[in-house]
């Protein structure tokens, strides 16, 4: 009986932290995802001007794949992940169609 009053007051003080916590501003939030872009602009933009960068940049794509197949293939015998991997693909919301562009008519100009 103890343990369930703990768990209960230890539930209800950690709703009550969370709930007690300073909400993020709007603007500050749109003001911190626009100079993060900026930044991200940035790095991009140096990174493709310096080639050791560049081989940095591929050299870890290369260990990512690696990385990927290397875990694949220690999934491959589990059951429960090969499951609920063909359950994500069936979930995973699929990206909308591109819309087919219009036939042109003889005679018309774009």
């Amino acid at each position: 009986m103890r343990k369930w009053i703990l768990v209960g007051l230890t539930v209800a003080l950690l709703a009550g932290w969370a709930f007690c916590q300073e909400k993020p501003d709007p603007a500050k939030w749109q003001e911190y995802r626009e100079v993060k872009m900026k930044m991200i602009e940035i790095e991009k933009k140096v990174m493709g001007e310096d080639t050791e960068l560049k081989q940095i940049a591929q050299q870890m794509k290369e260990l990512e794949m690696k990385r990927k197949a290397r875990l694949e293939t220690l999934l491959s015998g589990n059951q429960e992940y090969q499951e609920l991997k063909k359950k994500e693909a069936e979930l995973r919301p699929q990206p909308p169609a591109k819309p087919m562009p219009k036939p042109e008519k003889p005679g018309e100009k774009q």
